[in-house]
């Protein structure tokens, strides 16, 4: 089950994305409009800052779903959507959070090819800005609802960000 979040829900947050929530959004069993319809409000939340992700991110959905890649490289147009890079992480207050992440929750850096996952960037940018991560990961240990959880990071699934902003 999903890490419920136990914040209160606000309209107007910033949304860090996981590559599990983008590739759930083109992947979504619902007719084809309502997909549409989902994509062009992220569209809105991105130009309006209020999307983000990562690099890593990125280059995760670009390897495992390009369809869902070539749908979220469009925002990349948008003055307010933010991609954080690895080396340009925005203070040194993030860096200091990803080493520390890094070492206390080891599965968040890399996956079982050693391939470098974006989840410690994504909660590390998430526990200094106090923006909200959005993700379809299970809640069990060494994900990413489980670290949010133990470090009073605010995390929530695809559908309950549709939710929280009142989309349904």
């Amino acid at each position: 089950m999903p890490y419920q979040s136990t914040m209160s829900d606000h309209l107007g947050a910033v949304y860090l994305i996981d590559a599990s929530s983008w590739i759930k959004a083109q992947t979504i069993e619902v007719p084809e409009d309502g997909r549409t319809r989902l994509w062009e409000w992220l569209g809105r939340m991105a130009a309006e800052g209020r999307v983000h992700t990562v690099q890593v991110v990125v280059e995760e959905v670009l390897r495992n779903h390009p369809d869902a890649h070539e749908r979220m490289t469009k925002f990349l147009d948008e003055p307010g959507f933010v991609v954080s890079r690895r080396e340009q992480l925005r203070n040194p207050d993030e860096t200091k959070e990803l080493q520390e992440i890094g070492d206390r929750f080891r599965s968040l850096r890399r996956n079982l090819k050693g391939r470098e996952k974006g989840d410690a960037y994504l909660v590390a940018r998430a526990r200094v800005t106090g923006h909200v991560i959005v993700t379809e990961e299970g809640g069990g240990k060494g994900k990413i609802p489980a670290v949010c959880r133990a470090l009073g990071v605010e995390c929530r699934t695809l559908l309950e960000l549709v939710i929280a902003e009142r989309l349904v």
